[in-house]
């Protein structure tokens, strides 16, 4: 696992900022959650009014590829998070180009919807391969 200094992690947050990945990336860092915390985020799990994320679920990756959803381990995994102001345009932002993907494929984001992606989940490695491994650093 690569840490990274605080440095280190804006630099390659900065770096990513006209990917898809950045909102998810956005909100992971400021919110220290771990990638599989991240990955299981859907819409429901959202209220940008009052600036909080419920972790609900999360989503593994398995060795053959699959993944997986499932509920947070212990009780105390479960449990909202607060969003900063920026994570909140982020994710506003996030949603309204997610909806326009959706409309030109004639699909529609329900509160199931993944905050990544209407569809498949993302490989969870993406996450890794951008320097953003460990969730503390």
């Amino acid at each position: 696992i690569i840490r990274l200094k605080c440095s280190g992690v804006l630099y390659n947050l900065d770096t990513c900022k006209e990917t898809r990945w950045y909102p998810l990336l956005h909100t992971f860092v400021w919110t220290r959650l771990r990638r599989s915390e991240a990955l299981g985020l859907r819409w429901q799990d959202v209220d940008l009014d009052a600036a909080t994320l419920s972790i609900t679920s999360v989503l593994h990756q398995l060795g053959d590829g699959t993944f997986i959803q499932s509920r947070p381990k212990t009780p105390r995994s479960r449990r909202q998070v607060a969003l900063l102001p920026s994570s909140c345009l982020v994710l506003r932002a996030r949603r309204e180009v997610q909806e326009a993907e959706s409309s030109q494929l004639g699909l529609q984001i329900t509160r199931d919807s993944r905050l990544l992606s209407p569809g498949r989940p993302a490989h969870q490695t993406g996450l890794r391969d951008t320097g953003f491994s460990a969730h503390r650093w």
